[in-house]
């Protein structure tokens, strides 16, 4: 017989899977179709400038945003409120952006400068958005997380697609998507996440809370920080030896063959958002048994949708990179079947890092994440000034192999202990 509860779970975890998915699905297409209209309108060039922004912008947002998300997320017991992690968020990205515009300043021209800030303007409403998210990431709603997904992508695609063909100009392509994702986070995602909570708009927005308080949250998320900005680096090391060693022409062939590792993400990040509730759930209350059955199902349909993409490249990669890109791409086949396999990889690791998460032993993922960055630090500073695009290719797949031998090795040892 059907135990009507455990019908429910499922349908509920069916609904938010494909909530999810969907949502991923449309906003990774229009981010890349950002990235098509950059190429198609633009240039290499003009690619490689906006892929710097996200470079440079991304490893400081990551440590300073502390993945606060993950800790609402998997607070099961309520150790936190909502308000005082907003309040961290909101200051933390402040820091952020202030840090970014002045490191753009030193070290970059003034027109890489412009493009850097205003893509830091865009990763800092962003920010702020991801904790209204996480509210209803918490309480399972993923139909409007994936709503909100759906309109900042359409919306900002339409922006910088329209702005960037009538004015030729990626420095106000960039504005118009950062006025596009403002007035999403302003409209929709603080008014859901605030019916949500069923709390008024002034205990959401006033920054009450004090030093003592936010600097315990800190204390704890100061390894998630960490994790979040070594995961950046090391796929970002590549690119920063790329400009250096190359040009920004080479770094935009990169960087948009890199995108098609996002492809295959949007179904396993889906997964692995709608299902990290459930996995902190049986931790929760010591239902081990359960946890390790979900986790292998999970890393099996990873490798399967890796190996998918792996023949894709293979047999069709000249079609696909000419088709989406241009011509131009096809000399760089081989890079795509690298890419295909390091995304196989890495698809394994998110769903690895989502059950690490889930026991919120948040200071276990630290190893891991500096040994894969020295990893891609290594192979890159020898290999890409010798051999580009490749070299770089190689640094990432080596960096993912040893992220997701070491995190099988963590996971395996905390279950060990929470037995």
């Amino acid at each position: 017989m059907i135990n009507p509860n455990n019908e429910k779970k499922v349908n509920k975890l069916k609904k938010n899977l494909s909530w999810t998915f969907f949502g991923n699905l449309i906003y990774a297409i229009s981010q890349w179709g950002i990235l098509v209209s950059m190429t198609k309108i633009g240039n290499a060039e003009m690619l490689g400038q906006y892929s710097l922004g996200l470079a440079v912008s991304a490893p400081i947002f990551l440590f300073l945003n502390f993945n606060l998300r993950t800790i609402l997320v998997t607070d099961m017991q309520s150790e936190n409120s909502f308000v005082d992690l907003l309040s961290l968020r909101l200051y933390s990205s402040t820091l952020s952006l202030m840090l970014i515009i002045l490191l753009s300043f030193i070290v970059y021209s003034e027109n890489t400068t412009i493009i850097i800030a205003l893509v830091a303007l865009c990763k800092y409403i962003e920010s702020i958005g991801d904790m209204f998210q996480g509210v209803n990431q918490r309480y399972e709603k993923m139909h409007f997380v994936s709503i909100s997904q759906i309109l900042k992508g359409i919306l900002s695609w339409i922006c910088f697609t329209t702005t960037l063909y009538v004015f030729k100009s990626l420095t106000l392509a960039v504005l118009s998507m950062f006025l596009a994702w403002t007035m999403i986070v302003l409209l929709f995602d603080f008014l859901v996440a605030k019916n949500t909570l069923y709390i008024y708009t002034k205990h959401i927005m006033s920054l009450s809370a004090k030093w003592g308080v936010l600097k315990g949250i800190i204390v704890i998320a100061i390894p998630l920080g960490i994790v979040s900005t070594l995961d950046s680096l090391m796929v970002n090391i590549p690119r920063y030896f790329l400009e250096s060693f190359q040009t920004k022409e080479v770094l935009g062939y990169f960087s948009g063959i890199s995108y098609f590792m996002i492809v295959g993400n949007i179904l396993i990040l889906a997964l692995s958002q709608s299902i990290l509730p459930k996995l902190s759930k049986s931790i929760a209350i010591g239902n081990i048994f359960e946890f390790k059955k979900i986790m292998k199902k999970l890393v099996l349909f990873a490798l399967l949708i890796g190996i998918l993409a792996i023949l894709v490249s293979i047999f069709l990669g000249e079609y696909i990179l000419s088709l989406v890109y241009s011509e131009d791409f096809i000399s760089y086949k081989n890079i795509f079947v690298i890419t295909m396999i390091t995304a196989t990889f890495w698809y394994i690791c998110t769903f690895l890092s989502a059950g690490i998460n889930a026991t919120r032993k948040f200071k276990s993922e630290l190893p891991i994440y500096i040994l894969s960055t020295i990893v891609v630090l290594i192979v890159g500073f020898f290999s890409i000034p010798q051999y580009g695009i490749l070299g770089a290719s190689i640094a990432l797949l080596m960096g993912m192999v040893s992220r997701a031998i070491y995190s099988v090795i963590v996971l395996k040892q905390l279950l060990k202990i929470l037995k």
